[in-house]
């Protein structure tokens, strides 16, 4: 037996169908639908997109917390976020700038 999941409860407060959802993550909406009615559990690709795409943590999603995202200072969400670009080139020109931001606060920091 499958577990539950939270997605249709994250995909209502969207307001999308179950197409609209599984069009956004490139899944069917049979997979979608499926997944909601806890007769079969996405794969780990495919928790990690649904987590991901609603941005809560995947412990959330299988009910194992209440706790939607557990991450808390904005760098961490920042860092999340980064790390699961799609775009290589986008991924390194942030990472780049993100770096430069980091050493100029870490000067003035030092300055003060």
């Amino acid at each position: 037996m499958a577990i539950r999941l939270h997605i249709k409860e994250l995909r209502e407060e969207k307001g999308l169908s179950q197409m609209e959802l599984g069009l956004e993550l490139e899944i069917s909406h049979a997979s979608i639908q499926q997944y909601e009615a806890g007769i079969h559990e996405p794969s780990f690709e495919n928790l990690l997109k649904i987590a991901d795409y609603f941005n809560v943590s995947t412990d959330f999603l299988l009910g194992r917390t209440p706790i939607r995202n557990p991450l808390h200072s904005d760098d961490e969400k920042l860092a999340f976020q980064l790390r699961h670009l799609r775009n290589a080139k986008v991924k390194h020109a942030l990472t780049e700038i993100l770096s430069e931001v980091y050493e100029y606060d870490n000067q003035k920091k030092g300055s003060v």
